[in-house]
């Protein structure tokens, strides 16, 4: 996936001087603006969710979804404020 992103434009990918048997990620202007774009869709699907099961039930199928995903080793994403 990283290199579909490199190759789009939304990432850029540059290896770590401190370890460079790693690479740092930063996202590009192009990524951020995709990033701003998917992050309305998931909005707007969060909306439709409660809108249909009211607050409450959503909020049940929003922690019941988290519980899943991170039983199958997922993880939230991590956001940086600022």
């Amino acid at each position: 996936m990283t290199d579909r992103l490199v190759a789009l434009g939304f990432i850029t990918r540059n290896t770590n001087a401190d370890d460079r048997r790693s690479d740092v990620l930063e996202l590009t202007p192009n990524g951020l603006a995709m990033l701003t774009v998917v992050l309305d869709v998931w909005q707007g699907a969060d909306d439709r969710i409660e809108t249909a099961l009211g607050p409450k039930k959503a909020a049940q199928f929003f922690a019941l979804a988290a519980e899943l995903r991170n039983a199958q080793g997922g993880r939230a994403p991590e956001h940086e404020d600022g």
